[in-house]
């Protein structure tokens, strides 16, 4: 398993549930930004489907789950600017797996 970022409102991301960003409100700003693509779905033994998003030919992908957005895959300059960007719209912060 490689290193993974979070887009989240707690202060430890695996604390996302307790300052949770709804599923709905991810998926609307991730609709809403038209550099962002649905590239498919993620199955979730816990919670079912979910839609991915990314970049057009990105390898970093996008994902709701448990109140957070992960962020998987390497990400280039373009992909950090829009975690941020989308971090900050959603009142949030983008940390690493060890915070």
């Amino acid at each position: 398993m490689g290193y993974e970022f979070h887009i989240t409102r707690a202060e430890s991301w695996t604390d996302s549930q307790d300052s949770p960003i709804s599923r709905d409100e991810w998926e609307s700003l991730a609709e809403s930004r038209e550099a962002l693509k649905n590239q498919g779905f993620v199955e979730w033994k816990d919670i079912g489907p979910q839609p991915v998003y990314g970049l057009t030919d990105s390898s970093a992908s996008f994902s709701w789950r448990h109140g957070r957005v992960d962020v998987t895959g390497h990400m280039s300059d373009e992909e950090w600017e829009l975690a941020e960007s989308l971090a900050a719209a959603l009142e949030a912060r983008l940390v690493g797996d060890d915070e």
